[in-house]
């Protein structure tokens, strides 16, 4: 059963989700002139351990349609993988929005609703799962994922050992939100 955030707050920087959670940040990059996109996905447990994720190359209508592949995918992903208890969150405000039950989908082009449709079909059948808007600042590891497959990076999945190019961005996003947390709370990569 998918839920909404009770209280909009503005994340500025990654945070840890629950115990027992996992969380898919997505984003997506969009090349208008050939409608070429990447999508971006990272997976990570409530330690800030990267247990995997993607990095696609495909084609897409419209930044709002590649956003919205980026999610399908994920919540794909995640069943795939076998997880029950999950958070996703992007940077697309129109999309978490319509996912959390707080806008109608009228602005939505309807390729990226029926992408929408089918994901919350599919997070049914999590034990949990949550959707939620960020800032892009809390999105660096998935928005650089993405832009590395929309400018001739290939497709890439990896399961706990991610690309060095994805180091530096990654230890950033840990430490600022250890920083804010103080020092008892866990991080590694």
């Amino acid at each position: 059963m998918c839920s909404s955030n009770q209280q909009q707050t503005l994340v500025v920087h990654w945070s840890f989700p629950d115990n027992g959670v996992v969380k898919f940040n997505t984003d997506a990059s969009f090349k208008s002139v050939d409608l070429i996109s990447g999508l971006g996905i990272i997976l990570r447990d409530e330690t800030g351990f990267c247990k995997g994720g993607k990095s696609i190359t495909t084609w897409a209508c419209s930044a709002e349609h590649a956003e919205g592949l980026a999610i399908l995918s994920a919540v794909k992903w995640a069943q795939e993988l076998g997880y029950k208890q999950v958070m996703f969150e992007g940077d697309s405000q129109s999309i978490m929005y319509y996912l959390n039950g707080k806008a109608s989908g009228l602005g939505l082009g309807w390729r990226t609703k029926n992408l929408l449709d089918e994901g919350l079909s599919i997070a049914k059948h999590f034990l949990s799962c949550k959707f939620a808007f960020v800032n892009r600042a809390a999105n660096q590891v998935a928005d650089c994922l993405a832009k590395k497959a929309c400018n001739g990076g290939e497709s890439d999945v990896w399961i706990s050992d991610p690309p060095s190019y994805i180091f530096d961005v990654l230890n950033r996003e840990l430490y600022a939100v250890s920083s804010s947390m103080g020092p008892s709370q866990p991080s590694n990569i």
